[in-house]
């Protein structure tokens, strides 16, 4: 998805790329840790200014918390 609208998420990278996920919300860049379930669906989101495996761990931890079932 690429917009460079008030709010739109400017992504610069690809599905197949093995860089980490980085977005840009209006001028600042910020990285996009996301939680999908089999089908490919998002179950959550997260989006950080910095890249942390802290943070992402935690963000994994909450996101899989509200799942009854999950693999």
């Amino acid at each position: 998805m690429v917009s460079n609208g008030p709010g739109r998420i400017n992504q610069a990278f690809s599905v197949r790329s093995s860089t980490w996920p980085k977005s840009q919300l209006r001028a600042d860049w910020a990285y996009l840790y996301r939680a999908v379930d089999k089908r490919g669906d998002t179950i959550d989101f997260y989006l950080s200014p910095t890249r942390s495996a802290k943070a992402a761990k935690r963000f994994l931890g909450k996101a899989l918390r509200g799942l009854k079932h999950w693999e």
